[in-house]
C-alpha cells in the first residue's frame, strides 16, 4: 500500500508540473511534445520509453515519451497522457495513464 502511494505521488508530481507549464506558455510545451526525433532501435529493449513510427516507418521519440520511460521505471506502470482538443491536435492537460506492461 506504501508503495501505491509513494507512485501516485510521483505521478502527480510529474502531472502537476507539466500541467502547470502548459498553463504558463502553452506554445512553448505544444512544441516541445509534438517534437519527435529519430531513434533507431535502441529503445526497443526498454519497456518503458515509448517510441512511435512516423510517415516513413523510421522510430521517432518525443519528450512525453522519455518522461514515461522515467514515470514506468519508478512506479508500477503507470504513466502520463497528453489530453488533445477534438477539434485542434492542442495539448490542453495531462493527466495519468496506467498501462499492464506484462499483458501486451
Amino acid at each position: 500500500m506504501r508503495d501505491e502511494v509513494i507512485n501516485d505521488e510521483i505521478i502527480q508530481c510529474f502531472i502537476d508540473t507539466l500541467n502547470e507549464a502548459l498553463r504558463l506558455n502553452p506554445s512553448v510545451i505544444e512544441a516541445l511534445f509534438h517534437n519527435r526525433v529519430k531513434c533507431g532501435d535502441g529503445f526497443d529493449r526498454n519497456p518503458h520509453i515509448q517510441v512511435g513510427l512516423d510517415a516513413k516507418g523510421d522510430r521517432t521519440l518525443g519528450l512525453l515519451g522519455l518522461i514515461n520511460g522515467i514515470c514506468g521505471n519508478l512506479t508500477d506502470g503507470q504513466y502520463i497522457q497528453a489530453v488533445l482538443a477534438e477539434e485542434k491536435d492542442l495539448i490542453i492537460s495531462f493527466e495519468e495513464w496506467k498501462q499492464d506492461i506484462e499483458s501486451e
